[in-house]
């Protein structure tokens, strides 16, 4: 659940590892938080995909993409659906048009849930993912 950690009062993290990125795979984190510096996230967002040309070399399809979202959930989640619906299609501004259409519903909080500003939270998880396609695709 919410601030829970999974390490014993005895344990340290010592190393993170974070692999490099391969040819054609794409990786950005965005936050959002009241203030600059706020430790709080609202939202949070992490994208990793990879993107590489179509058979016919004239578009670019995604291979895979993972998207896990913090702020939504009591805990980290992963769209899942959203990502299984965008694997495999051009990308396009089309396919993450339609894929925000996915993820607004399977991400969609309801009114009353803790911590309040429902629909600005389901709002930033969609930006996040146009975002993402805008860095992407510059």
């Amino acid at each position: 659940g919410y601030r829970k950690v999974d390490l014993k009062p005895d344990e340290i993290v010592d190393t993170i590892v974070v692999p490099p990125t391969t040819k054609h795979e794409f990786v950005e984190c965005y936050k959002q938080a009241r203030r600059r510096e706020d430790d709080i996230s609202i939202v949070n967002a992490c994208f990793k995909a990879c993107i590489e040309p179509s058979e016919n070399g004239n578009e670019w399809q995604l291979k895979n993409i993972n998207m896990v979202f913090g702020g939504v959930a009591p805990t980290t989640v992963a769209a899942k659906e959203t990502e299984n619906f965008l694997q495999g299609q051009e990308f396009s501004l089309k396919t993450i048009e339609n894929g925000l259409n996915h993820l607004s519903k399977e991400l969609e909080l309801p009114d009353g849930v803790p911590g309040g500003m429902a629909k600005y939270r389901t709002t930033l998880v969609m930006s996040f993912l146009y975002k993402f396609y805008l860095k992407t695709v510059s």
